[in-house]
């Protein structure tokens, strides 16, 4: 990889990146070189879920996939499963140590974003992951007057009791996370699956 940090020998999967793509032919390399361009010592892979877009996302993608292929799995669905069933298909077929995600009409700007939040897990066994602020911009990449809109924990460290109050610790594109999908039963599936709010 690019940067300072070189890459691990071993072949242990570090990080999953999930990637949820439908109609974001706009957007989705802009994403996609977002990821490539981080300067990380780890391996990692980017699993991209496609669902079924109506413009030239799938294409988008098989092209990324050619040119790329030791690093992007595609997740090409049949037939539209939305963003909760498209979801579930990226997370439980993500096999890294943890995961990140990152919608396909959003994109990274810190070329060292996974290093850091992978060095704090690291660090920090007693957290299960870490999230950061975010920054809107229009369709142009310019900053916008908009606010990304969700309860969000006004404190440094998100606990079960902000949880329970239906807060978010950011946005989702903002979340790595240790994999707890990972050796999910398929019992533990099934309830995951059903939940309302997860």
């Amino acid at each position: 990889m690019k940067g300072d940090h070189p890459v691990t020998e071993n072949n242990e999967l570090t990080l999953s990146i999930g990637v949820l793509a439908y109609n974001h032919e706009k957007y989705i390399a802009s994403a996609l070189d977002s990821i490539l361009m981080q300067q990380v010592s780890f391996n990692y892979e980017i699993v991209v879920g496609e669902d079924c877009s109506n413009d030239k996302t799938r294409e988008i993608l098989i092209d990324y996939k050619a040119r790329y292929p030791e690093k992007i799995k595609l997740i090409l669905h049949e037939h539209n499963l939305g963003i909760n069933g498209n979801a579930n298909a990226v997370r439980f077929a993500c096999k890294g140590k943890y995961m990140a995600f990152l919608d396909g009409d959003n994109y990274w700007t810190d070329p060292l974003k996974l290093q850091k939040q992978v060095d704090f897990l690291e660090k920090h066994p007693e957290f299960i992951g870490h999230a950061h602020k975010v920054e809107v911009v229009n369709a142009e990449g310019k900053p916008s007057k908009e606010r990304y809109y969700a309860y969000h924990c006004p404190d440094s460290v998100f606990t079960l009791a902000h949880a329970e109050k239906g807060m978010l610790p950011g946005q989702s594109g903002t979340y790595l996370f240790r994999n707890i999908f990972l050796n999910f039963t398929d019992f533990q599936k099934e309830l995951y699956y059903n939940c309302d709010s997860v």
